[in-house]
């Protein structure tokens, strides 16, 4: 006696293949998972925010850290200027990376900075 099987294979449409494949992500994008990865955005965007205006600051000349603010530069790019850094390195003023070990490069912070970073 022998047995046979058979199968019988449905035709599934385009339409549910697609749901299918879709359903893993749906699953996964619920509300809260939604409203953690907005907080998330939120808290990296206020992390960031003082390393962007430090950086902006940097470009602009010393006179103008003093009277405006450093969101000013989006009005006026023209502000932007590489002159801090000219005396920096070129020694324009007292405190130029010329006159010694800058304090960034001392033993000690760069032992610190290792240690920290473990």
């Amino acid at each position: 006696m022998t047995v046979t099987t058979v199968t019988a294979t449905t035709a599934v449409p385009e339409e549910d293949k697609g749901l299918r494949r879709a359903r893993p992500f749906l699953k996964r994008l619920r509300p809260s998972r939604v409203a953690v990865n907005v907080v998330l955005g939120a808290i990296a965007l206020f992390w960031l925010v003082p390393t962007l205006s430090m950086m902006i600051i940097s470009f602009r000349p010393a006179g103008l850290f003093e009277t405006s603010g450093w969101w000013k530069v989006f009005s006026a790019p023209s502000q932007l200027t590489l002159q801090n850094y000219k005396e920096l390195f070129t020694g324009g003023s007292s405190t130029a990376l010329g006159g010694g070990v800058p304090s960034g490069l001392a033993p000690g912070s760069v032992l610190d900075a290792l240690r920290t970073s473990l």
